[in-house]
């Protein structure tokens, strides 16, 4: 039996990957479910999952599933939605693309970045409305400070990029690698020194009971007040109330958001009425070629598997 739940929706942009399963000799049962209920209906017989990061991977789901799921592939990175203790227990694998959108998710932090110095976007807006002259100045992003929370591939990328600007770079990660550190010229700090001394904080680390609400009141209030805060990583390690005191009182100067707690955010988020952030909408690993390394990155895990019963990148 090689039955494959790919559960990544009907958007045409999943076409390719699905006739590449076919391709390879897989029976493809595709859909685009969300809740417990609709994925076990439509996942029965099936011994791989490909999924997205909106499904409900829950003990519940697992459980509906178990009798022949042996494997969960995540169509990208993040497994913040996948109840990784309920699948040890069942004894259902699951694997993950890391590093597969790395300088896809890089590029729009530095981006950000630039948009909330150079502020290009309103800078538009102003030029449409037939304004020319007599607009403020705004600030240069090289030479600046980057401090970045987290340091595994995405962040490293940033680095790369930031050095390439002339920036300074400063890391903060329960565990230091010391050797890509210094290939990238980057100097790893506490906390509180990082908060202290940067002029842009990039987070870049996964959604956990720790993380969630770590940018609270108090970091922010530790930050510069000319500094400007990026997120790519998952939405609540913000407390969203806390950045909008921040960015309405001036506690810090700018921010650049790419996730966000609730998402799709509603119209009514109260920090979509100012003026000194920007946001996407989780669109940061939204290339071609980062979901082209994905696709890749889930085949080998899903032949792996097939092949020795183990997917090549396997979460422990």
């Amino acid at each position: 039996m090689n039955h494959i739940l790919m559960n990544l929706g009907l958007e045409a942009k999943y076409d390719g990957f699905e006739k590449r399963l076919k391709a390879a000799g897989f029976q493809v049962v595709r859909a685009g479910e969300r809740y417990p209920a609709q994925i076990i209906e439509t996942g029965k017989g099936c011994r791989v999952a490909v999924i997205n990061a909106e499904d409900q991977w829950s003990k519940e789901t697992m459980e509906g599933l178990k009798d022949t799921l042996d494997l969960i592939v995540r169509f990208g990175v993040g497994l913040d939605n996948v109840d990784l203790a309920a699948a040890r227990n069942l004894g259902i694998q699951v694997a993950n693309s890391a590093g597969a959108n790395k300088e896809s998710v890089a590029e729009c932090a530095v981006a950000l970045m630039l948009e909330c110095t150079r502020r290009i976007s309103w800078l538009d807006g102003k030029l449409r409305e037939g304004q020319w002259k007599g607009l403020p100045r705004t600030h240069q992003f090289s030479g600046k400070t980057v401090g970045l929370i987290g340091f595994g591939a995405i962040a490293q990328s940033v680095a790369k990029m930031a050095k390439g600007f002339g920036c300074k770079v400063l890391a903060c990660d329960v565990k230091k690698d010391e050797a890509a550190a210094k290939s990238l010229g980057t100097v790893f700090c506490e906390m509180d020194e990082l908060l202290k001394k940067s002029d842009f904080i990039s987070l870049h680390v996964p959604l956990t009971k720790d993380t969630r609400h770590m940018v609270s009141e108090a970091f922010l209030k530790k930050m510069k007040t000319t500094a400007i805060l990026i997120n790519t990583s998952r939405g609540p390690v913000v407390d969203e109330k806390a950045l909008y005191c921040a960015l309405k009182g001036g506690w810090i100067q700018a921010a650049g958001l790419d996730v966000f707690e609730q998402e799709p955010p509603g119209g009514d988020n109260p920090l979509f009425e100012l003026q000194n952030i920007i946001v996407s909408p989780h669109a940061a690993s939204s290339t071609e070629e980062a979901a082209g390394n994905i696709a890749d990155l889930c085949m080998e895990n899903i032949r792996s598997y097939f092949e020795t019963g183990i997917p090549k990148y396997f979460i422990k």
